[in-house]
């Protein structure tokens, strides 16, 4: 099940449920939007596998150990840092490096380097599927220094009747629902329990946390934490959410109802959202769930830096485009590029994995490029987007948020449809924009394309004009002009 049918089967069971919805609560919170999120991740990790590396090591001395020095820390934060902004991020962010090759988090980072935010506690969500060691921004706190006293707490967040009362009933409407509309979903009662108890046990924790270090406000960079931002609203903190991807009608954090406006302090979103550009301010406006004040456009430091270094000048007698991979859609990319190598076409497509694609995927188009030197390139899973592009002049892609990126700068864009999304990417916008992101099915496609691109030079720079008109739409100009918004 791909993620269109996972977010399209949350909001048909919402809609068709919705008064039942608005009132189940817990702890005064809105109980589905206290499980939504985590559901639809959850059915997302469950049939879309996106990585296999793991991080491997004596778990229970190594969790003990990492909740000793929690505490310390948290002690020095009380004496040191009491009433300093709140940075919560997540390693998985950190896919791209700095000059000196240190991981970097796109993201977030910049307000600290730009000395734009001074005081500050770093807490860093480790994600299991990349290790960051040498980082632009040291943290001061990561997640499995909470394993321990959230799986205490845990226990007594599970015990309540009337809860699991609760949990029963809803879980009984999904199963009803998903069998009457024929989807194949079936969320066991531990799962939502478990989503639920661990929710309280972080609200919990998270309170101490804030009642220790009574910070001005808590910017996130992962909108996961939904304990804590609950737990920022009761005291009154202040919290934004900055974009960290592809915002689209498949991102339930984003997306809401407009009928669950009224509940707004009794639910885990953030106070506001920072975004790209005015098209995901307007985008979100759509629903009638934010208001215009509550949504602030920054624009992207990447990008920003790309802008200032000038406008790529594009030669297209020979194609040099970058193909980048996701790890959702390697079986795609997999006949899609074998099809291709049997053809004949001018150019060479320079391929780069995502960053957390399979060791055996990121195998495979190795292979496929040596078997194919004259067709093919690699590019290290690990490069930043920005700097692969520097001397090519096309990229491609699936409904990946670089084609954006890559506009923004006045790059042709192609976008590979699927069964999915017939358009590619546009299928995500609520505009359409197939003369800038070109869709295409068959690799047969592709080589006239770039033939046209070739032969055609009216053609080729209306397209790069276009997408760079369009760029600031998408990312707004002068990131770092717009960020003094978070000047201490």
């Amino acid at each position: 099940m791909d993620i269109n049918r996972i977010s399209a089967f949350l909001d048909a069971f919402e809609k068709e449920h919705i008064g039942y919805l608005l009132k189940i609560e817990v702890k005064g919170i809105n109980l589905w939007h206290c499980i939504k999120k985590p559901i639809y991740h959850g059915l997302r990790h469950k049939y879309i596998s996106t990585s296999s590396q793991v991080r491997k090591k004596n778990i229970r001395l190594y969790l003990i150990q990492k909740t000793i020095v929690y505490f310390l820390k948290l002690i020095w934060a009380f004496i040191t840092k009491r009433n300093a902004t709140l940075v919560v991020t997540n390693s998985a962010n950190k896919l791209s490096k700095d000059e000196w090759g240190n991981c970097l988090d796109p993201f977030i980072d910049h307000l600290i380097l730009s000395g734009t935010i001074k005081r500050y506690l770093y807490f860093e969500h480790l994600s299991n599927t990349i290790s960051t060691y040498g980082t632009a921004v040291k943290r001061d706190f990561n997640n499995d220094g909470i394993r321990i006293p959230i799986n205490f707490l845990k226990r007594f967040c599970s015990k309540s009747r009337s809860l699991k009362n609760d949990i029963n009933i809803l879980n009984q409407k999904i199963r009803d629902f998903a069998n009457k509309e024929g989807y194949n979903i079936i969320l066991p009662v531990d799962m939502l329990m478990n989503i639920v108890s661990r929710f309280l046990a972080e609200l919990k924790w998270q309170s101490f946390v804030l009642r220790l270090l009574r910070p001005r406000r808590i910017l996130i960079v992962d909108g996961i934490p939904d304990g804590l931002i609950v737990a920022a609203k009761k005291r009154g903190v202040k919290t934004y959410e900055l974009q960290h991807g592809f915002i689209s009608y498949v991102k339930s954090e984003y997306i809401i109802s407009s009928n669950f406006r009224h509940l707004k302090n009794k639910m885990p979103v953030t106070d506001y959202v920072c975004v790209f550009g005015n098209y995901f301010k307007d985008f979100l406006l759509q629903s009638g769930f934010w208001d215009k004040e509550n949504i602030i456009v920054l624009g992207s430091a990447s990008v920003e830096k790309k802008r200032a270094s000038s406008k790529p000048i594009f030669d297209f007698n020979r194609i040099e485009a970058i193909f980048t991979g996701q790890p959702s859609m390697f079986s795609h990319s997999k006949f899609f590029l074998h099809e291709m190598s049997k053809l004949s076409f001018c150019g060479k497509i320079y391929i780069k994995p995502h960053p957390l694609e399979r060791l055996e995927n990121i195998n495979f188009y190795k292979k496929l490029v040596e078997d194919n030197k004259n067709k093919f390139a690699f590019v290290q899973p690990s490069e930043n987007i920005m700097d692969s592009l520097n001397e090519k002049n096309l990229l491609i892609s699936y409904y990946s948020t670089t084609l954006i990126e890559a506009a923004a700068l006045g790059y042709p864009c192609i976008t590979i449809s699927t069964e999915a999304f017939p358009n590619g990417i546009n299928d995500l916008f609520y505009q359409q924009f197939v003369e800038i992101f070109r869709p295409l099915q068959t690799p047969f496609q592709l080589v006239n394309l770039f033939k046209q691109l070739r032969d055609n030079d009216s053609f080729a720079k209306q397209w790069c004009e276009n997408s760079y008109k369009v760029g600031s739409y998408f990312y707004a100009i002068d990131y770092f002009k717009n960020i003094k918004y978070f000047q201490e």
